[in-house]
């Protein structure tokens, strides 16, 4: 018999509020369990897992010198206002895109202090939010501090770098949005395929590269000093780009309000950008110092909506744009796009011409180029894909000769605006697969490019072969898209762009096979083409379905085969594939979105070996002259590579090598490298002035 006992004085409501006032209390206490409190040194290597997350930084947390932190992914980690995390030792803190690690503000109405690092920093897969300076690197280490797959946001700076001698900073495919500022650096920066928007200032840099990234309606995009920037689009801006003593080629800007600011100082080297729709394409600073070495050439500078070129520089001098492209051919008419001492005494003046030869703004088909964005390459593959089987007027005159050839409009366009006439690209009136050769033989080819690129979407991957590679092997990877969580949807064409270590890889021997293909069956509902350019170590794809039928689903795009090269103990780095670029399309010719994951394989290329106690290589650091000082045999060879793995210096006559001049060298951190048959030594090497 089950017996209740009540106690007289509780009613049954009051044993049923006392019985959730307990509740209430259990879950509380829960909750405070499930948070791990931090704070003070860590002093032996630590693992912050995500069975204790999250975490509750109550107090400044600093990692010793010689001490690791390593944080696990997905774990969170919540500061509490005015703390922050002191790295001296290492802090390792690797997400996964599925599990990322998030560093944030405890309190959302309240900032944090960011972390402080004067030790080494590996970042992947982080969110890092709300903190004064999310990440400040100085006066670090010897390495290099990598940021890769990583969101910053509503922080007052991201990432702030010293750039100091002996470290490197590499950010690769990360978001930098809602940003006072996303980073400052000075010297020995890399920035690839990483997109900044949305900050009142993406980037305030010297003396670094920045690449293939994209920068979209921020208040300044870029301010650079004696950097190179290479391949980048600057979108919706305020300013895009504020420069001087910089290299920039093949960027592109579109819709700011002002696209480029220029000082026009000694070491400015502007080639090869496109200008289109901005309200101000150029602006030639009130600070320009008019520099013979300066040069302005080849650009595409064009519709803007108040002015191509507006100078602020005060009267007395003369900026060289003669080389320049207008997309217009009437003096009067380019003129008219120019504000300068033609309309007010008080400032400098243009001098330009128009560029008929050029095409530019004249719609002359370039054979090859078929979608007509001013660059022959495998993304022209898609409108033969799309358009195939459409006829038209044929081409007069019409040869495979990369100029530019009149043509009369088809009175059809591409999804750009472009006339269908371009895609024609033989000139015989239809449009099929005896259009890929102009692409093939023109290939790489250029006029004024207004191209942008992209970088979010469905991954491209490369699915590599297990375990590690030998000298002369022959090895097969694979290129996929997507997956069962995660399918492609509406996808109709599809080209991307991969770059490979030319020391590593025989040129000419890599076979590409589309057999496998779930985009479709080769000259059966798609056609594809592959394109190796041997001196630039790129290989370029390119594959269109011509059935007007768009695909959903994942799997094998192509199996791709190289051979390692015999002798690539000249280089011990692992084998790493890039993407430079990928775009998808849909059968509507609009944009699907993909971006490239690089991968990469371990190679067995030598036998690494202590130092030989007789030898000696001094001073370190060196101001430029090294001694090198071998007791018995000399080694094959002795190389210097940056931190990037790259090779910036190469001797092999090491018999009659007693002194090294690399005074050519910028100040940094270098490899050394030596070889003697299949030994290999290595010595950190430090160039400072």
């Amino acid at each position: 018999m089950n017996v209740f006992l009540q106690h007289p004085g509780l009613t049954r409501n009051h044993m049923k509020s006392q019985r959730l006032f307990f509740l209430l209390l259990l879950l509380s206490c829960a909750g405070l369990h499930g948070q791990t409190f931090v704070s003070g040194p860590i002093t032996t290597n630590t693992t912050w897992t995500l069975a204790n997350s999250p975490y509750r930084v109550t107090g400044d947390v600093t990692v010793m010198p010689g001490t690791t932190l390593l944080i696990q992914p997905g774990v969170k980690v919540l500061f509490d206002p005015n703390t922050r995390l002191g790295v001296r030792g290492r802090l390792k803190a690797i997400g996964q895109d599925s599990a990322r690690i998030l560093m944030t503000a405890f309190d959302t109405t309240a900032m944090w202090k960011g972390i402080v690092a004067s030790g080494d920093v590996d970042f992947q897969h982080v969110v890092g939010r709300k903190a004064n300076t999310f990440l400040r690197l100085y006066n670090g280490g010897f390495g290099l501090t990598a940021i890769r797959g990583c969101v910053f946001s509503k922080n007052d700076t991201a990432i702030y770098y010293d750039g100091k001698v002996n470290d490197s900073l590499h950010i690769y495919r990360s978001e930098f949005i809602l940003n006072t500022i996303g980073v400052v650096a000075d010297s020995n920066t890399l920035i690839t395929r990483s997109w900044f928007h949305d900050n009142v200032k993406g980037v305030i840099a010297r003396r670094t590269a920045i690449r293939d990234s994209r920068f979209t309606s921020n208040g300044l995009g870029l301010q650079i000093a004696g950097g190179r920037v290479v391949g980048n689009s600057f979108t919706d801006n305020q300013l895009g780009v504020a420069e001087a003593n910089s290299f920039l080629a093949r960027n592109r800007f579109l819709g700011n309000a002002t696209g480029l600011e220029t000082q026009l100082q000694p070491d400015d080297f502007i080639v090869d950008n496109g200008f289109n729709q901005n309200a101000r394409a150029i602006r030639i600073s009130p600070v320009a110092v008019f520099a013979p070495g300066a040069k302005i050439r080849k650009n595409a500078i064009c519709n803007s909506l108040f002015a191509n070129v507006k100078v602020d520089a005060p009267s007395g001098n003369t900026a060289d744009l003669r080389f320049n492209c207008w997309c217009e051919s009437d003096s009067a008419t380019i003129a008219g796009t120019i504000l300068d001492g033609q309309d007010s005494s008080a400032f400098a003046i243009v001098d330009f011409m128009p560029l008929d030869s050029m095409g530019c703004g004249i719609d002359l088909v370039f054979p090859g180029d078929a979608n007509h964005n001013q660059i022959a390459n495998v993304f022209d593959l898609f409108p033969i894909g799309m358009n195939f089987g459409s006829t038209g007027p044929v081409r007069p005159n019409a040869s495979l000769f990369w100029v530019g050839q009149m043509a009369p409009d088809w009175g059809s366009n591409l999804p750009n605006g472009k006339d269908l006439k371009h895609t024609d690209c033989n000139g015989d009136g239809i449009i099929n697969a005896q259009d890929v050769a102009a692409i093939f033989l023109n290939y790489g080819k250029t006029h004024n490019s207004l191209r942008t690129t992209g970088g979010l979407g469905l991954p491209i991957q490369l699915i590599m072969p297990s375990g590690t590679a030998s000298p002369g092997d022959t090895i097969t990877f694979s290129v996929a898209l997507g997956s069962a969580s995660a399918p492609v949807k509406q996808l109709y064409a599809l080209g991307f762009m991969l770059t490979y270590d030319t020391a590593l890889v025989d040129q000419g021997d890599i076979q590409v096979s589309f057999s496998n293909s779930f985009l479709g069956t080769e000259n059966v509902d798609m056609i594809a083409i592959s394109q190796e350019l041997t001196d630039a170590g790129q290989l370029h794809i390119g594959m269109t379905r011509t059935d007007q039928t768009a695909i959903n689903g994942y799997g094998l795009l192509a199996d791709i085969t190289v051979v390692i090269d015999d002798d690539i103990m000249k280089k011990d780095f692992p084998l790493e594939i890039a993407f430079l670029d990928a775009e998808g399309m849909d059968v509507g010719g609009n944009e699907v979105l993909v971006y490239g994951e690089s991968s990469a394989m371990d190679l067995n290329t030598a036998i690494e070996a202590p130092w030989p106690t007789a030898w000696s290589i001094y001073p370190n650091p060196t101001n430029g002259l090294l001694t090198l000082n071998w007791q018995g045999p000399a080694p094959d060879e002795v190389v210097l590579y940056d931190l990037m793995g790259r090779e910036m210096a190469t001797n092999r006559d090491t018999a009659s090598l007693s002194t090294w001049d690399l005074s050519d060298q910028p100040q940094g951190v270098y490899n050394l490298r030596i070889r003697q048959g299949q030994t290999q030594w290595h010595q950190t090497i430090i160039i400072s002035r």
